[in-house]
């Protein structure tokens, strides 16, 4: 497929601006906006707050900082900066915040349409949306960006059930992920391949599929499922790739389902994720449709991810999942082909 539109940003601005811990978004449209989570990656994100402020004013970007008290503050903050004309709305924490500021964004363009494009800093565990649709990997990498770089447009999903809506940008999924998750919630600071491979281990020994029914395109799994994964990216939890030939801006969503499979044949499908050459595998499924339906047996608790952010259903036993193509801007560090 043809490589999506990239523009240039422009950012390099004569005046400079003073971070505001707690200052709303900015109405000034030539000011890019910095949303930073403390609590990323355990704290850490919160200690970059000088680097930032010397990296953009070094660079001569006009910009302001909010940093978020909570669940759910950067997406208010991010789809107010957007209703307000800002050109970038950067996101500093991991794939939970870029998840947060991604829905702002979208949220605002479902009320109005608007160019504010979303920028990432990489302070978290994963940053895999960061590697893989940016191709930012170093915070150094992301400043310079700001500045030098292209917007891409890419897709991003939609979940749906009743009593609920939420867009995701990389992947969601129910099953062995979703307690890998809760697993993660309990790791201490690792280096981030040691968090997941901790993770995973440790929900192998508590984890029990459970019946579930996949559709898209036509095509019908129903089974007792380890993980079920839908993604919009190639990569999930630091690397590991789930769905190897899923593209951001292809207009299609890629599912991996590893159905119920002996204790024995754990280790070797896990090697296959890290390596991408699982599909191969008889006790794996992968399919690419523009949406798909997951359900669970009437009276089953379904527990879902997005990109990384648990979530539950409630009483409902279905999740209809799509894509929305082109919906989002990206500042990527990624050069222009030709």
């Amino acid at each position: 497929m043809a490589e999506s539109p990239r523009h240039a940003i422009g950012l390099r601005v004569i005046s400079h601006s003073q971070s505001a811990a707690a200052q709303p978004a900015s109405a000034d449209a030539r000011r890019i906006q910095v949303v930073l989570n403390p609590t990323a990656r355990s704290g850490a994100a919160a200690a970059v707050r000088a680097e930032i402020a010397r990296a953009l004013e070094a660079r001569g970007v006009s910009w302001t900082r909010v940093d978020t008290s909570g669940p759910g503050h950067a997406v208010e903050i991010a789809r107010r900066a957007a209703l307000e004309g800002a050109p970038v709305v950067v996101a500093v924490g991991g794939d939970g915040t870029v998840h947060e500021v991604a829905n702002g964004l979208l949220r605002a363009r479902a009320e109005r349409e608007h160019d504010t494009a979303l920028g990432i800093i990489p302070c978290g565990t994963g940053n895999d949306f960061a590697h893989m649709v940016a191709g930012i990997t170093t915070r150094e990498a992301a400043y310079d960006a700001l500045v030098h770089g292209r917007t891409r447009q890419v897709d991003a999903g939609v979940v749906e059930w009743d009593g609920g809506a939420e867009y995701f940008v990389n992947a969601m999924g129910t099953g062995m992920d979703v307690e890998v998750v809760r697993q993660l919630r309990k790791t201490s600071r690792l280096p981030g391949a040691l968090i997941y491979l901790g993770a995973v281990l440790r929900t192998l020994r508590v984890f029990r599929p459970v019946p579930l029914r996949m559709e898209g395109d036509g095509t019908v799994v129903d089974r007792p499922a380890y993980v079920t994964a839908i993604c919009n990216g190639s990569r999930i939890a630091g690397g590991l790739r789930i769905c190897p030939d899923s593209v951001p801006d292809d207009g299609a969503l890629d599912a991996c389902f590893v159905q119920e499979l002996p204790w024995h044949q754990i280790p070797a499908t896990l090697l296959g994720v890290l390596r991408g050459t699982h599909g191969r595998m008889p006790w794996v499924r992968m399919l690419r449709a523009p949406s798909f339906t997951l359900a669970v047996p009437a009276g089953t608790h379904l527990f879902f991810q997005l990109d990384g952010e648990l979530r539950d259903a409630g009483s409902a036993h279905v999740l209809r999942v799509s894509t929305v193509p082109g919906a989002l801007r990206v500042v990527s560090a990624i050069p222009v082909e030709g």
